[in-house]
């Protein structure tokens, strides 16, 4: 099948309803989630970055394209996701990236819209463009992954692996917002509250400037890495917007997309990063 040098695509931003926004999760009990934001659609061009005259990278866009090679197939297992998989992915990282000191793996997510999935804990993908982590959560969630504050100074990085599982992806790819075209007022800081803590992601407003890119067609030997956020404050990419999307040329046959996303803390030696 030819590919398109670009798609348009149906893009879910927000805009505040009120003081303070936030999503509540903490009530666990089956039923809406409460929120105080406004959902806003949008059609906008999603470019195609297999055709991108320049290679988008982590510093220079938020995200990467990599070959993997990571042999590993028991995702019903989240055991197993733990122990080999995060094991892997923290090695391969730490060959990719430069001046790495340490790579933690410490959380995952399973999606999957297939109807005959039995993977355990599996989450649909995520319409909404965000950013995982604000200026607050970064450093907050470091603190608490390693419990000190340690090494304050030296640059940190929470850095997604996101790869297919078992087939492409035909349907539901994932979009990113090229980090250069987004500005920090178009940043909505967001309270996420859950029954014994409370985080902060971005939410996103929309802006004309806005760049998107999509990799079609992405297979389980592709991954992508995404850099949702940066201690360094030197230009380079910090925080990554970024969605599912609706494919318009994903056809009515298309396998509902399976995809693992293991999230990472990243530390560096400065003077080599």
């Amino acid at each position: 099948m030819k590919q398109l040098p670009f798609i348009h695509a149906q893009m879910e931003y927000s805009r505040t309803a009120g003081e303070n926004p936030y999503v509540d999760y903490s009530n666990t009990m089956v039923g809406p989630v409460p929120y105080n934001l406004v959902a806003e659609h949008y059609k906008v061009q999603v470019n195609n970055a297999r055709l991108s005259d320049s290679i988008p990278t982590l510093d220079d866009n938020g995200f990467e394209l990599v070959k993997t090679g990571l042999d590993f197939d028991q995702f019903e297992s989240s055991e197993k996701v733990k122990g080999q998989f995060y094991s892997a992915v923290e090695s391969f990282l730490g060959r990719h990236l430069p001046g790495v000191k340490a790579v933690i793996a410490f959380d995952h997510n399973l999606r999957s819209r297939a109807v005959d999935d039995h993977t355990v804990n599996k989450r649909n993908p995520v319409p909404t463009v965000h950013a995982d982590y604000s200026q607050l959560a970064g450093p907050q969630r470091k603190k608490e992954i390693l419990g000190t504050d340690e090494n304050e100074s030296d640059r940190f990085a929470f850095i997604n692996y996101w790869q297919p599982i078992r087939h492409i992806v035909e349907e539901s790819p994932l979009a990113m917002c090229d980090t250069r075209t987004v500005d920090q007022q178009d940043f909505i800081r967001t309270k996420l509250k859950y029954p014994h803590r409370e985080g902060e992601v971005y939410t996103v407003k929309h802006s004309s400037k806005h760049i998107w890119y999509y990799y079609p067609g992405m297979a389980p030997d592709e991954a992508l890495l995404l850099k949702c956020y940066d201690s360094e404050t030197d230009g380079r990419s910090r925080f990554l917007a970024h969605s599912a999307i609706d494919d318009p040329t994903s056809p009515a046959t298309a396998r509902a997309r399976e995809s693992i996303e293991v999230r990472t803390l990243v530390l560096f030696d400065r003077s080599m990063s």
